[in-house]
């Protein structure tokens, strides 16, 4: 897995020839063709999905494992829509992504993470503004409610 993240085609058809595990999976449950496309090395993949008749799974699951473990943001759906044509790699388009894309999707990912543990956030507001409210209370001595 190291060797695809690397993007090390070289080091990965080696590995494979000298016994490699090609299905082997880690703590994330991935194997190496995952890697290989959540790190946007399409040569790899395309090799995995040739040699090895390694599936492509959903746009959604390489969206939710690629921010488990924090892989690098592409255009995946151009990615996988390629890697599910076959398209030769002198063939592909760039899947890299400009700043302002890159910068658009890491809000999106914020917010929607933010959406998610709303309820969590919330109660950990609620408990924030009482701890405030009881040590700005032991310090002045006031006996009063104090609104924040």
């Amino acid at each position: 897995m190291v060797a695809v993240k690397r993007n090390n085609i070289t080091s990965c058809k080696l590995l494979l020839e000298k016994g490699a595990e090609v299905y082997l999976k880690n703590d994330y449950g991935l194997n190496a063709f995952d890697y290989s496309v959540l790190y946007c090395n399409y040569e790899i993949s395309l090799y995995f999905k040739e040699k090895y008749k390694s599936i492509v799974k959903e746009i959604d699951y390489y969206l939710e494992q690629g921010n488990l473990i924090g892989a690098p943001l592409f255009n995946i759906k151009l990615y996988l829509d390629c890697l599910n044509q076959n398209i030769p790699l002198d063939k592909i388009p760039q899947f890299k992504l400009t700043r302002e894309q890159n910068k658009g999707i890491r809000i999106i990912k914020d917010l929607k993470f933010f959406m998610k543990n709303w309820k969590i956030f919330k109660q950990y507001s609620k408990l924030k503004i009482s701890v405030i409210k009881f040590l700005i209370q032991m310090k002045l001595g006031i006996n009063s409610s104090i609104e924040l």
